[in-house]
């Protein structure tokens, strides 16, 4: 998670059924607590649409925090989500964005009244004069260099140690979670892009459900859940250091690794392809095993 400071966003009642979270280039992290409800934190409460009785968050689109790199020539300066179209500083090009607008050529014949102030919210590097009759203020980063840092939008979520709901979380780009340990209910998790997701202790659920594309990288300690699904399509590797479930779907295909170190399962099915592998290690030998000529499935 990153070192960005959050700020209280909502209370949660421990009555809601499901935790629904929906980010998009973004950390999102659970930690334990010993209240009676759920508080979230985030690192910018304008980033977030959320219904906090019914446990819906949703980032907002197009807000997240990831500055962005503009590449251009010229003096450019745009508010939030502001597109350049064109070529040099001398093809007239025009851009307008929320907030600002830039003219990429000379103005005759009068004053260019915007009506709104720039919003820029982080740094900006000007290759001309600037003048400005007001502030600069919150909004994206813009500046005209190659490369920039990325500075993902975070939401912290504090869970009591009763809390039996179930938890929905869905992204797209990048994903840095941290689950740490639940209890009863279902997980699903499903996503584009890459992921970095770590969990602790996964106990007395439902059902655990995995659906990604993209790179996923996931590592837990252990699960133990009626119905165990995993279907990845990419690339990465999943470490679960113990599972026990009464049904197990593993489908891989690309270039992805389950590794289940112990546990067991009394029916469902192994299945690799493409130059995916799949590894189950202890009672799983009631497990179908399919597997392509590229790929492997190791049972037992």
């Amino acid at each position: 998670m990153s070192k960005t400071a959050l700020v209280f966003l909502a209370t949660i009642p421990a009555s809601v059924n499901e935790l629904a979270i929906t980010v998009k280039n973004a950390s999102v992290r659970f930690v334990s607590g010993t209240g009676k409800d759920l508080t979230v934190k985030v690192s910018d409460p304008e980033q977030w649409r959320f219904v906090a009785e019914a446990g819906v968050f949703l980032q907002k689109a197009g807000k997240h925090r990831a500055t962005a790199t503009v590449d251009v020539d010229g003096d450019v300066v745009v508010g939030k989500g502001g597109v350049v179209i064109g070529g040099g500083r001398n093809g007239g090009q025009i851009s307008v964005g929320e907030g600002g607008v830039y003219i990429g050529g000379n103005v005759k014949g009068g004053v260019i009244n915007t009506g709104t102030v720039i919003n820029t919210g982080g740094g900006v590097f000007f290759g001309g004069d600037v003048i400005c009759g007001g502030d600069f203020i919150a909004g994206d980063k813009i500046c005209t260099v190659e490369s920039a840092t990325d500075s993902r939008e975070c939401i912290e979520i504090t869970v009591p140690q009763g809390y039996a709901g179930s938890l929905n979380l869905e992204w797209s780009g990048s994903l840095d979670a941290d689950l740490g340990d639940f209890a009863g209910g279902s997980i699903s998790l499903s996503g584009s892009g890459s992921a970095n997701i770590e969990a602790g202790r996964l106990e007395g659920l439902e059902s655990f459900e995995v659906k990604v594309s993209g790179s996923t990288y996931f590592s837990c300690r252990s699960i133990r859940a009626g119905v165990f699904c995993y279907e990845s399509d990419g690339q990465g590797s999943s470490t679960i250091g113990s599972l026990r479930a009464e049904v197990v779907n593993a489908l891989l295909s690309g270039v992805c690794r389950l590794s289940v170190n112990s546990g067991s399962a009394r029916c469902g099915i192994a299945k690799a392809s493409g130059c995916s592998t799949v590894e189950f290690r202890g009672d799983f030998k009631k497990l179908k095993a399919e597997r392509s000529l590229t790929s492997a499935v190791t049972i037992g």
